[in-house]
């Protein structure tokens, strides 16, 4: 740790798992860095365990995470993906003196939920099957909440509704963001609304705004998660080298 001077918290999303990021956090190991990789409450664990957390209790849980590790490191980066970035924009909101930037991949700060999207979670609860779309696939490997079938995932509804109230908090917040912001989206997504792009800018004109043609919510193209880390370490550069001048 003496010469790490930035730490990078992944903040996985919802009923997700901090596995999302096993890909990326691979590419950047070497990075100069710590990478931290907490798990909300209520998940890596079973059905029953989740349902008794809320927003509330995610959000409370990065920010304890963020002031432990500013006791430590001078800048801290907030990469989240799904609502692991609205997460993080709301840290970063709530305060700005801790964050040096805030990185959201698949930023449902805008979201259309598609049908496509409610059947892969459905099929993704059930047991594998040969040749299944390999967006189930990866959808089941990173479930961090484990349940089975439609019954299970009707359980999920109130936690789904605690979902889109932190987007449309979010959104209300958005424009009092101080702190940079990237934004990593994807051009098939099946969750995230195309006028997200409009929406973030409108309120946020300096953000990095990538949008990748190769992957979906879940599911990442090799391409995609290599210029996803590509874009991560210039970060953790140019934070060093700050730290440095």
């Amino acid at each position: 740790m003496a010469n790490e001077k930035t730490a990078v918290v992944f903040i996985h999303g919802f009923m997700g798992s901090f596995h999302q990021f096993d890909e990326l956090c691979d590419k950047l190991e070497d990075c100069g860095a710590r990478l931290v990789r907490p798990i909300l409450p209520g998940h890596e664990c079973g059905l029953e365990e989740f349902l008794q957390t809320n927003g509330d209790t995610w959000q409370k849980h990065i920010a304890d995470t963020v002031d432990e590790l500013r006791k430590d490191y001078d800048r801290i980066i907030l990469v989240g993906h799904s609502m692991g970035g609205l997460i993080a924009t709301r840290e970063a909101v709530r305060s700005p003196q801790k964050i040096s930037r805030v990185i959201a991949i698949g930023y449902p700060i805008m979201v259309t939920v598609r049908p496509q999207w409610l059947m892969l979670n459905v099929r993704a609860s059930r047991p594998a099957r040969e040749n299944e779309d390999p967006r189930i696939t990866v959808a089941r490997n990173m479930a961090g909440v484990h349940f089975r079938g439609v019954d299970g995932y009707l359980k999920t509804l109130p936690n789904n509704i605690e979902f889109l109230k932190i987007a449309k908090d979010t959104r209300a917040q958005l424009s009092r963001l101080s702190v940079p912001l990237t934004v990593l989206n994807f051009k098939k997504d099946e969750i995230v609304s195309g006028k997200t792009r409009r929406f973030v800018m409108e309120r946020q004109p300096e953000t990095e705004f990538y949008l990748f043609d190769d992957s979906y919510h879940f599911l990442f193209s090799p391409e995609d998660t290599e210029r996803m880390a590509d874009v991560i370490r210039r970060e953790i550069n140019a934070q060093q080298s700050a730290l440095n001048t």
